[in-house]
């Protein structure tokens, strides 16, 4: 074989592009999980561009696309957030699974349960927000910060003593706070979006420092939506919102 072909395996047609090919379609069978059902090749595996050095294949694409629609839907209050949503995290779960990034997989799955509780609330009305967005409550600021706090000890211990989490205490918080951040989104309060400006913050660089450059990009993308969301979502808010529920309930009586 001419040795000045070997040296040059990026020319279609050059028996070096071959085996560049070749390699590829291996990589892309080994690093697919179990569950992916099988194909002659798992093109959701297979590198299609580099970001900063590292592989960004077509499923982490399909993640950054839906989630960045998922969260458009939601700063608008759409309620087909919470599909796109679905679709986004369902993504992610696993990815994060193929990077062995396990608390982060279960968080994604978390997440899935939240946006069906989250569709089946915005669809039936059944929040007291159903026509517009409130504020959090003392009582219900206190209940999400014990779960926050609560939660986000008992995940970072289990992390810490039963996984080989390189960052137990920033899994768990992002994992807690994001918990909160849902529980309040379901409900149509203002206050969700600080959590989630919270979650964006400590998620950035995490995520940067584990590899995952796209990622990092959708979540600095998330941090100026977030900060639109909260904008958009105040703006909506009746003039009765800012007032203290028990002084109303007197009021009513």
């Amino acid at each position: 074989m001419n040795p000045v072909l070997q040296k040059r395996p990026g020319h279609p047609g050059e028996p070096g592009a071959l085996d560049s090919r070749l390699i590829l379609l291996a990589t892309a069978r080994r690093i697919a999980p179990p569950f992916i059902p099988s194909m002659p090749v798992n093109v959701l595996f297979l590198p299609a561009f580099t970001l900063l050095g590292q592989p960004v294949t077509p499923l982490e694409i399909a993640a950054f696309v839906t989630g960045l629609a998922c969260v458009w839907l939601a700063v608008k209050m759409h309620i087909a957030n919470w599909p796109m949503s679905m679709v986004s995290v369902a993504c992610y779960s696993v990815l994060f699974f193929n990077a062995k990034l396990y608390a982060d997989a279960v968080l994604q799955g978390v997440f899935f349960a939240f946006a069906l509780y989250g569709w089946w609330c915005w669809r039936r009305g059944e929040t007291e927000a159903a026509a517009g967005v409130t504020r959090a409550t003392l009582r219900g600021g206190v209940g999400v910060l014990i779960m926050v706090l609560a939660g986000g000890v008992a995940v970072a211990l289990y992390l810490k003593h039963f996984t080989d989490s390189p960052a137990p205490v920033i899994d768990a918080a992002i994992l807690a706070i994001s918990l909160g951040a849902l529980w309040w989104q379901a409900r149509k309060v203002l206050e969700c979006w600080w959590l989630w400006i919270l979650v964006d913050v400590i998620s950035i660089p995490f995520y940067w420092s584990r590899d995952l450059g796209l990622t990092s990009v959708l979540y600095a993308i998330f941090l100026v939506m977030c900060i639109m969301g909260l904008a958009e979502w105040r703006a909506r808010l009746s003039p009765d919102a800012f007032a203290d529920p028990a002084r109303k309930a007197k009021v009513a009586a």
